[in-house]
């Protein structure tokens, strides 16, 4: 971001930053001078002034679109939809916090002092503690997209129950699923650190999966890491066991597949967040499925 003239207020310099980091290509370097700009005078109380007033802008936006404009077949999808749309909308900025935590279908950014930058997942709890020597992160439940700001003499390490993991600078992911821990790199090198001291480096385009039993390493499409960021989800020949499991993480109303041979489907598809009706539309489209409501919280999934 340009460089504040002197005739700049604490509030309009508020605004300016509250847009830039909300941007795309925004850059590590950004996110630094921004965690300068925030520890100054009354930047910080201007800054959450700034925010506040964005955030109830953007709730009554987001309420004027989830009105429905026709009649929903599943009402408690459509309860669902609006749920999700709102909170999608939501970006926190803080500059260090104990513990941060999302609720079922939203999702946050946290901007750490260091100029790090953390994208929780729905359902999700972090713990973060900056020290002069060590930044650590523990990821207690759900999954953390990280986009880690550069600097050797601060190891940034995210722990699990399964894993250890270290990065200098780089973006990963780190989704923690019951007993297992996956990791999934998008850029730079990262090193984790599983059971028995077991150790493997990850560039990008890799994935680990790791458990008290052992680590596995895989390939990913790196495109494809993460990205419930813009508000869809992407499956490769999943199964359908699997993607139902993978979206009962987002909805309120819960589905659930009364077929084992059915959760057996493999399925490849992207899905919008925003739309469950249309998530659900778009898998009996690939497959000939049919949907049922059962109550106000269960979904049932039968053959055609």
């Amino acid at each position: 971001m340009n460089q504040h003239s002197a005739s700049s207020s604490p509030s309009d310099e508020a605004i300016e930053w509250l847009a830039r980091l909300r941007a795309t290509d925004v850059t590590d370097a950004e996110r630094g001078d921004f965690a300068v700009w925030l520890a100054k005078g009354t930047n910080k109380a201007e800054f959450d002034a700034c925010l506040a007033l964005w955030e109830h802008v953007e709730v009554l936006s987001t309420l004027e679109v989830a009105i429905p404009v026709k009649r929903r077949r599943w009402i408690p999808l459509a309860a669902a939809a609006s749920l999700i749309l709102g909170l999608l909308l939501t970006v926190v900025v803080q500059n260090l916090g104990d513990e941060f935590t999302t609720a079922v279908g939203e999702q946050r950014r946290v901007v750490l002092n260091d100029g790090s930058t953390l994208h929780l997942n729905t359902a999700s709890t972090v713990t973060v503690r900056l020290d002069s020597d060590e930044r650590s992160v523990k990821v207690e439940r759900g999954e953390a997209y990280f986009e880690v700001s550069a600097n050797p003499q601060r190891p940034f390490v995210v722990t699990t129950e399964h894993a250890k993991v270290t990065v200098v600078g780089t973006a990963f992911v780190v989704h923690v699923m019951g007993a297992l821990t996956r990791v999934s790199v998008s850029d730079g090198l990262v090193t984790i650190q599983g059971a028995s001291n077991h150790t493997v480096s990850l560039s990008p385009g890799d994935e680990a999966l790791i458990s008290t039993g052992g680590m596995r390493v895989a390939d990913v499409d790196p495109d494809a890491i993460a990205t419930w960021r813009s508000g869809h989800l992407e499956y490769r020949n999943a199964t359908l066991a699997y993607i139902v499991a993978d979206l009962n993480r987002y909805l309120p109303v819960q589905i659930k597949i009364n077929d084992s041979a059915l959760g057996n489907l493999r399925v490849t598809a992207v899905l919008r967040l925003a739309d469950q009706e249309a998530m659900l539309e778009a898998l009996s489209e690939v497959h000939p499925l049919r949907w049922k409501s059962l109550s106000d919280n269960v979904i049932l999934v039968q053959p055609a």
